[in-house]
């Protein structure tokens, strides 16, 4: 209570002082860059936001004497990318609102920033992370998070202590609230939680440290099945509305039983080796990639387990030494290996949506997977690289194959779905029909018919 008579004490003083009266409402660059520099200290609202006439607001670096306001609105700016400008703000004594901003994804210029009346982010379609806003501290009324369709971590609120309520709703690639681990909802007014319609939210365990909630919503996250945080916070029952998610956090009564995570863990991932465009037998070439490669459905057939779905984990668990590098498709997870790593058993940890876990092995050795005669007689051949043009295509797209190998070709649309099949023969250029496919980005992804393995990945841009 004290806290709160403070922050009321110290709105009330900032009320009082007449430069705090004032709103600085800018609609244009043009604005930006002839009233920015003029603003100075502490200052009333600022509020930011794009009109009709003018040049889109897309720089802020004007804005760089500002120190205090009483509330930060930057709303409706299609074309800001970044908040530079504003590094030089520590307080936002009022509310700060960053809604409806479809290209922002840089928020580090708030990183000076320690407390706020409130915390609204909404419908910043490009934002991943809130990075920059560590240092806030306090928020008094609440938190705010809903349809920012990108936005994959929360870490960027590690620092805030104490918050009205907190809300987050629509924020499909949020699958943890890691972040959130030293919140508590301590000031009196408002004390409730609503997270709703996360689709790829599996694990709230982060607010299993909250207390004083008054009300708790939990509703339509339809990946999330462990809801045993909610048995952890003080007064949970004063007010509960949990239904329609996974089973097992359907209802309070259901979390009371301690039903969790009901699903089978029947998904069997492989790892495979040397899925580039290079011969896949280690010894000859001398080095190659060991990739966790995807997982086994039901009815055996291999797919990517980055067209499964892109919150899947993978960690390399031995050799302690691996630093995994990014591929561009497909795997998530590959490491180069060379002749010193043949004998070498690597183990990797995969752990999917569901929060099933795998632990899978993979040792290094120098075999092909093919029959020795079909080794000698691969290894006699000189193996030159498969290669496809043009790229752009339009109309038909022509895979040159110098090794005469029978090849399987697969085309995948941006995301992750397979839109087309097709072999080559043993002639060295074969043509790709794909007339049938629209303009954008596509992934080919070429094997060897025989063995299986991975000869060629690459985007491919289809134009009209």
């Amino acid at each position: 209570m004290k806290r709160l008579t403070f922050i009321l004490l110290a709105i009330f003083l900032v009320l009082s002082n007449a430069s705090f009266s004032q709103t600085h409402l800018l609609t244009s660059q043009e604005e930006v860059d002839n009233i920015g520099s003029t603003l100075v200290g502490s200052i009333g609202v600022l509020e930011i936001k794009t009109g009709s006439t003018g040049t889109p607001i897309h720089d802020l670096s004007p804005l760089i004497g500002v120190t205090e306001t009483f509330g930060l609105l930057i709303e409706g700016n299609p074309d800001l990318v970044s908040l530079t400008g504003l590094e030089n703000l520590t307080q936002v004594l009022g509310p700060l609102s960053l809604v409806n901003n479809s290209s922002l994804i840089d928020l580090t210029a708030l990183s000076n920033v320690t407390s706020s009346l409130t915390l609204v982010i909404h419908e910043n379609f490009s934002l991943t992370s809130l990075e920059g806003l560590h240092s806030i501290q306090n928020v008094v009324v609440g938190v705010s998070l809903r349809n920012n369709w990108e936005l994959s971590s929360l870490i960027g609120l590690r620092g805030i202590r104490e918050a009205g309520s907190i809300s987050i709703d629509n924020n499909d690639k949020l699958v943890t609230l890691t972040g959130l681990e030293n919140l508590s909802l301590a000031i009196p007014g408002g004390r409730f939680i609503r997270i709703r319609f996360n689709a790829s939210l599996i694990d709230i365990s982060s607010l299993s440290n909250l207390s004083f909630v008054q009300n708790i919503t939990i509703r339509e996250n339809h990946m999330l099945c462990d809801c045993e945080a909610v048995l952890t916070m003080d007064d949970y029952m004063l007010g509960t509305d949990i239904a329609n998610n996974k089973t097992g956090c359907n209802s309070l009564q259901e979390i009371l039983d301690g039903i969790g995570c009901s699903f089978p863990c029947d998904e069997e991932y492989f790892i495979d080796m040397c899925p580039g465009d290079f011969d896949c037998d280690l010894c000859e070439d001398e080095w190659g990639y060991i990739c966790v490669m995807g997982y086994l459905p039901p009815d055996g057939t291999p797919e990517l387990l980055h067209n499964i779905n892109p919150n899947y984990e993978i960690s390399w668990l031995e050799p302690d030494h691996i630093a995994c590098d990014a591929w561009s498709v497909g795997c998530g997870q590959c490491v180069e290996v060379s002749l010193d790593d043949v004998g070498t058993t690597f183990t990797a940890k995969v752990v999917d949506l569901n929060g099933c876990a795998q632990i899978i092995e993979y040792t290094i050795t120098c075999e092909t997977g093919l029959e020795e005669d079909e080794i000698d007689e691969r290894s006699s051949i000189p193996q030159e690289s498969i290669s496809l043009y043009p790229n752009p295509a339009s109309t038909m797209l022509h895979v040159e194959n110098p090794n005469g190998q029978d090849l399987e070709i697969e085309i995948y649309n941006a995301n992750g779905v397979k839109v087309l099949t097709d072999k080559s023969t043993s002639e060295n250029v074969n043509t790709v029909d794909i007339n049938s496919l629209q303009s954008g980005l596509y992934m080919v992804l070429i094997k060897d018919e025989l063995s299986q393995r991975f000869l060629l990945n690459e985007k491919l841009m289809i134009l009209d």
